[in-house]
């Protein structure tokens, strides 16, 4: 039987994780990692994308500003839209993460 996955999942995902990167949150939500996969993230990217377009995830964009704790690829950390950090910061691996 397969499994269907779903926006849902992943803000359940990022409601009980705070904000992760998009590899981090599908392999917490889906058990998939893009990295070490044989299969297409064409389904994962898209679900993320829905989830912007609809508001119930938002991202920040982290490149360049944190770069001995993130892989040079990592771009942006995304978060429940539910929780509003445009004032705040986002808690990420003990590093405060400002809106700029």
């Amino acid at each position: 039987m397969r499994k269907n996955n779903s926006v849902k999942q992943m803000v359940y995902t990022l409601t009980r994780y705070g904000a992760l990167t998009a590899n981090q949150l599908n392999l917490k939500a889906f058990g998939y990692d893009r990295n070490t996969s044989i299969h297409s993230n064409k389904k994962y990217a898209d679900m993320l994308r829905r989830g912007l377009d609809k508001g119930i995830i938002k991202r920040r964009n982290i490149k360049g500003k944190y770069p001995d704790n993130f892989h040079g690829n990592t771009t942006y950390v995304y978060y429940n839209a539910d929780y509003d950090y445009d004032s705040l910061y986002i808690r990420y691996k003990g590093m405060d993460i400002h809106s700029y």
